[in-house]
Protein backbone atom coordinates (compact mmCIF):
# COMPACT_ATOMS: atom_id res chain seq x y z
CA UNK A 1 0.00 0.00 0.00
CA UNK A 2 1.54 3.52 -1.19
CA UNK A 3 2.36 5.59 1.72
CA UNK A 4 2.19 9.09 2.04
CA UNK A 5 4.74 10.82 3.42
CA UNK A 6 6.78 14.53 4.01
CA UNK A 7 10.65 13.81 2.26
CA UNK A 8 12.30 16.51 4.37
CA UNK A 9 16.27 17.65 4.47
CA UNK A 10 17.98 20.09 6.63
CA UNK A 11 20.31 22.66 4.87
CA UNK A 12 22.66 25.18 6.92
CA UNK A 13 22.50 28.67 5.86
CA UNK A 14 26.23 29.72 4.31
CA UNK A 15 26.55 32.95 5.76
CA UNK A 16 24.12 32.83 9.26
CA UNK A 17 25.25 29.10 9.69
CA UNK A 18 21.45 29.14 10.71
CA UNK A 19 20.01 25.39 9.97
CA UNK A 20 16.76 24.65 8.49
CA UNK A 21 14.53 21.81 8.22
CA UNK A 22 13.07 22.38 4.65
CA UNK A 23 10.77 20.49 2.55
CA UNK A 24 11.95 18.50 -0.93
CA UNK A 25 8.56 19.05 -2.28
CA UNK A 26 5.58 20.92 -1.38
CA UNK A 27 1.86 19.32 -1.02
CA UNK A 28 -0.33 19.53 -3.86
CA UNK A 29 -3.02 21.87 -1.40
CA UNK A 30 -0.12 24.16 -1.00
CA UNK A 31 0.91 24.65 -4.60
CA UNK A 32 -2.60 25.71 -4.96
CA UNK A 33 -2.81 27.92 -2.11
CA UNK A 34 0.39 29.71 -3.60
CA UNK A 35 -1.30 30.13 -7.07
CA UNK A 36 -4.28 31.67 -5.37
CA UNK A 37 -2.77 34.29 -4.45
CA UNK A 38 -2.55 38.23 -6.15
CA UNK A 39 1.52 37.97 -5.84
CA UNK A 40 4.18 39.34 -8.18
CA UNK A 41 6.44 36.47 -9.11
CA UNK A 42 8.85 37.40 -6.20
CA UNK A 43 6.88 37.40 -3.34
CA UNK A 44 5.28 34.28 -4.98
CA UNK A 45 8.77 32.82 -4.54
CA UNK A 46 9.57 33.88 -1.20
CA UNK A 47 5.72 32.43 -0.24
CA UNK A 48 6.54 29.13 -1.63
CA UNK A 49 10.12 29.24 0.34
CA UNK A 50 8.27 30.17 3.58
CA UNK A 51 5.53 27.11 2.79
CA UNK A 52 8.83 24.49 2.22
CA UNK A 53 10.05 25.60 5.62
CA UNK A 54 9.35 23.43 8.69
CA UNK A 55 11.62 25.01 11.27
CA UNK A 56 15.08 26.83 11.54
CA UNK A 57 16.94 28.23 14.36
CA UNK A 58 16.89 31.63 13.48
CA UNK A 59 16.27 34.25 16.55
CA UNK A 60 16.41 38.06 16.53
CA UNK A 61 19.50 39.56 18.70
CA UNK A 62 17.20 38.76 21.84
CA UNK A 63 17.18 35.38 21.21
CA UNK A 64 13.41 35.14 20.05
CA UNK A 65 12.92 32.61 17.17
CA UNK A 66 12.39 34.24 14.41
CA UNK A 67 8.97 33.66 12.58
CA UNK A 68 9.07 31.36 9.61
CA UNK A 69 7.74 34.01 7.00
CA UNK A 70 8.04 35.51 3.43
CA UNK A 71 8.76 38.78 5.09
CA UNK A 72 11.41 37.22 7.47
CA UNK A 73 13.05 35.62 4.96
CA UNK A 74 13.49 39.04 2.72
CA UNK A 75 15.65 40.09 5.74
CA UNK A 76 18.39 37.02 5.04
CA UNK A 77 21.82 38.07 3.93
CA UNK A 78 21.75 37.59 0.46
CA UNK A 79 23.73 34.83 0.20
CA UNK A 80 22.08 33.20 2.87
CA UNK A 81 18.77 34.09 0.83
CA UNK A 82 20.30 33.06 -2.97
CA UNK A 83 21.21 29.71 -1.04
CA UNK A 84 17.91 28.80 0.26
CA UNK A 85 15.93 29.63 -2.78
CA UNK A 86 18.04 27.45 -4.64
CA UNK A 87 16.86 24.63 -2.88
CA UNK A 88 13.09 25.95 -2.78
CA UNK A 89 13.73 26.03 -7.02
CA UNK A 90 15.67 22.27 -6.51
CA UNK A 91 12.79 21.09 -5.21
CA UNK A 92 10.46 21.78 -8.34
CA UNK A 93 12.94 20.92 -10.89
CA UNK A 94 11.37 18.55 -13.36
CA UNK A 95 13.36 15.22 -14.02
CA UNK A 96 13.42 14.45 -17.18
CA UNK A 97 13.01 11.06 -18.79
Amino acid sequence: MPILKQEKSEITLPVSLAKVMILDKISYGTALQIREKDLKQDESMLELAASCILEWDLTNEAGEKLPITAETIKQLNHTDGDFLMSHVAKSFAQKKT
